[in-house]
This record gives structure tokens, sequence and C-alpha cells, in this order.
């Protein structure tokens, strides 16, 4: 720990005794660091997105209330396909049917904020199969390790207490890191999920 390794139990470096699990621990430690990083990244995305700022930009309000008070409802739409947010292609599908009655601007809009919402919902759903599938990983890899501990134990009992300890090593490595990624991966998920619906409400209601 002093020269900036993490060591387990045995005096390895969580590399080495990764490296030393075979083909089939490297795979399990690839999957779990795609894993990782795949989160950080739908969490950045939904930080970034998820915001009401985002959803309904004021000044593009203040522009689409100025032109719809107006009656330039084409300056309205050009405004909204200039525009690449929740209330812009909404408002822009229920301005395509303006000519067809209130009913159809309205099934338009509903139609359209459904689909909208769906988009924004879907990216975040993603954190919750990680959340399911990360600790599953981890199991496979703590099953691996814990066959590796039996065969050692097989051919030397407990006479190399070192390779045995390495083994275990393994197992409680694969079975942390798995725990490590699911939990923040559930917290955010959730997270993400109220904000989401507050912000749609937002936008719903500007």
């Amino acid at each position: 720990q002093e020269e900036g390794e993490t060591t387990h139990a045995g005096g390895e470096s969580v590399i080495q005794v990764i490296m030393e699990g075979g083909p089939l621990i490297m795979a399990i430690w690839v999957a779990i660091i795609g894993t990782s990083v795949t989160m950080v990244t739908f969490i950045i995305q939904n930080i970034m997105s998820l915001r009401k700022d985002k959803l309904a930009p004021p000044p593009l309000i203040a522009a689409l209330e100025q032109n719809i008070s107006a009656g330039n409802y084409q300056e309205a739409w050009e405004t909204c396909n200039a525009n690449s947010n929740y209330l812009a292609n909404v408002l822009k599908a229920g301005l395509t049917r303006l000519g067809r009655g209130k009913e159809a601007v309205e099934n338009a809009c509903a139609e359209h904020g459904l689909r909208e919402a769906t988009i924004l919902r879907t990216r975040n759903s993603y954190l919750s199969v990680i959340g399911v599938v990360s600790p599953m990983i981890g199991l496979l890899g703590t099953v691996i390790g814990m066959m590796g501990a039996f065969a050692v134990l097989a051919g030397s009992g407990i006479s190399d207490p070192r390779a045995l300890s390495g083994k275990i090593g393994e197992v409680l490595l694969a079975t942390a890191s798995g725990l490590f990624i699911a939990i923040p991966a559930f917290v955010a998920y959730y997270v993400f999920r109220n904000t989401s619906q507050m912000c749609i409400v937002h936008a719903d209601d500007v």
C-alpha cells in the first residue's frame, strides 16, 4: 500500500490476482470494468440532460409565448424546428396540425409528449439493468474463484495456504466489485427516475 498498490492478504497486487486467475477471471473483470464505465457514462448523460432548463429552456419559452400571442404560428414552428428539446419537439407536432382543429392539436402534443418522455426514461432504465447484471457478473467470478479454491484445496490440502488465500481473494474481489457497481447504479436510477418525472411535468405545464 505504501508503494501505491492495493494488495490482498497474500501480498500480491489486484492486477496480479486477476492475471493469475486465468482467461475466465480476466474476461469477467473486463466485463466488470466495462459495466462500471457504462454506468458512469449514463449518469453523466442524465445529469446533463435531465434538467428543467434543458427540457424547456426559458429563452425558448419566452420566444414561443411572444410568437403565439401575436399569432405568428409559422415563426413559432420555425423556432421549434431550430431547437431540439422536449418542449420544442412536442409543440412542433401540435403546430403542424393547427388547421385540423383543437382536438387534433391536443392529440399530437400528447402523442409526442409520451414519445419524448419514453426516450428520456429509456436511457435511465439502463442503470437499473446495470444494477441487476453487475452482481451477477461478480457472482460468476465468485463461483469460478470458489472452483479454483476447491481445486487448490483438493490438490495440496492446507499445506499451501498462500495459493488458497489467493483464490479466496479472487472470490472476494469479484463479489465486492459487482456490489460496488450495483449500489450506485440503483441509487442513481431511482434519483433520475424522480428527477425525470419532475422535469417532464414542468415541461408539460409549460
